[in-house]
């Protein structure tokens, strides 16, 4: 997840209901996804409200890392 979509490449619009659900309860939109890094990480959503870029851990391992 990250705030910009400035280093995603196949960037579109997100249509779908998810939200990013933050610590302190907080409910942030998605606004756009994409790709990152030559299709290593698929599915980055951007969110601009975030403060800082965030990773999981799951799509790591999907992508065998």
């Amino acid at each position: 997840m990250t705030n910009s979509a400035k280093t995603l490449t196949n960037v579109t619009r997100y249509w779908g209901n998810l939200q990013i659900h933050t610590g302190d309860g907080n409910h942030l939109p998605i606004t756009t996804m994409g790709d990152r890094y030559f299709i290593i990480f698929n599915y980055v959503f951007v969110s601009l409200s975030l403060t800082s870029d965030l990773i999981f851990v799951g799509q790591l391992v999907d992508n065998d890392f």
